[in-house]
């Protein structure tokens, strides 16, 4: 009997290592993604023009969250001590697109994709690149 046990034991701790393996690799594919994207937002910076009444409240150039933070550090990390034509990159964080002020690039969590419709209503006539991950378009109902 004690035999069958300790057959058992191993099998479970062999499956549970292989169990927390692949959660562990899934983690971390997401956490790759989600650098990649933090980098592209910063190039975004790089090749956009913003008339220069964009820059009226802030000299920043403002990188804007709507919704949960999906690059933790990663993010931050890119636009450290970064400028483009003289204005420093910042991270701002936002829970309501009413939150929203001094920003030039928004980055919409897939999360809030139900309400892009009044995010673009919020955001009409103001300079601001929006970018989300999320799968519906404003013109589409969620």
């Amino acid at each position: 009997m004690s035999v069958l046990k300790k057959i058992g034991h191993q099998y479970f701790t062999a499956s549970l290592l292989v169990c927390c393996t692949i959660l562990f690799s899934a983690q971390t594919q997401i956490a790759r993604e989600y650098q990649v994207k933090a980098v592209f937002l910063f190039n975004f910076s790089q090749f956009v023009e913003w008339p220069a009444q964009s820059f009226q409240d802030t000299n920043a150039l403002v990188i804007g969250i709507l919704g949960d933070d999906p690059f933790g550090a990663y993010l931050d990390e890119a636009v450290r001590g970064e400028e483009v034509n003289g204005h420093p990159l910042v991270v701002n964080r936002y829970k309501h697109i009413d939150d929203v002020k001094a920003c030039h690039i928004l980055f919409i969590n897939a999360a809030e994709t139900h309400q892009l419709k009044q995010v673009f209503a919020n955001l009409k006539s103001r300079s601001i690149l929006t970018v989300s991950d999320g799968t519906t378009s404003p013109n589409r109902e969620a």
